[in-house]
């Protein structure tokens, strides 16, 4: 499966500055979420909810460039965005959202039949222009990733830093909360497969991640 340049700067740009993200997010200290926030859990990354007795905490080093990666990614993702609809290789948006037309959806559903069998035989068939799966979980990935910085963009100007939040930022950042465990787990399957088809001898990453033409 071949892909634009573009098409590679962009998942290089995605791959590091999310992976930056959630990790940051794991480790930060959330002003306003009523303690030092260093969560050992990934279903709660990004926020520190601890009900209503909520309490300042010194700034966090690590929640400003937190704040900077997400503005960043917000760009990114836009960019990911424009670029599916401009382009008409395999980043475009009918193969990231195969399930909107019929044909989409019977070669997804002829691969979601075939492929399983030979992952549990230990086989995993090198990827073609038809890898129907592979562009569902892009198209998947990122939809979260949008998600996540759509809720990320509301925080950054809605999260009060000095004390209690509303009602309604404290909802956002539960979704954004979840959306980050929910991405946490898309790109650890996403790592996985990459790395298993790295080793079957099919060079991915090399594809994927070389700026060559």
């Amino acid at each position: 499966m071949k892909y634009a340049r573009i098409t590679r700067l962009i998942h290089l740009f995605l791959a590091v500055f999310i992976t930056l993200q959630l990790t940051g997010g794991e480790l930060m200290d959330v002003p306003g979420s009523g303690k030092d926030h260093r969560a050992t859990s990934l279903i709660t990354p990004a926020l520190a909810h601890e009900g209503t007795n909520q309490t300042t905490v010194a700034g966090s080093f690590l929640f400003e460039i937190h704040e900077y990666i997400g503005l960043f990614l917000v760009l990114i993702v836009l960019t990911r965005w424009v670029w599916g609809f401009m382009c008409r290789g395999n980043a475009n948006w009918h193969t990231m959202f195969l399930w909107l037309t019929a044909q989409g959806r019977k070669e997804l559903a002829d691969d979601l039949r075939r492929e399983p069998l030979s992952w549990l035989k230990g086989k995993l068939p090198e990827p073609t222009e038809r890898d129907a799966i592979a562009k569902t979980m892009h198209g998947i990935m990122i939809l979260t990733a949008t998600g996540m910085v759509l809720t990320g963009l509301a925080l950054y100007f809605g999260w009060n830093e000095q004390g209690n939040q509303t009602a309604l930022v404290d909802g956002v950042g539960e979704i954004h909360e979840t959306l980050s465990g929910i991405l946490w787990t898309l790109l650890g399957g996403h790592v996985f497969m990459a790395l298993w088809h790295q080793m079957s001898g099919h060079n991915v990453l090399g594809k994927m991640f070389s700026l060559k033409p």
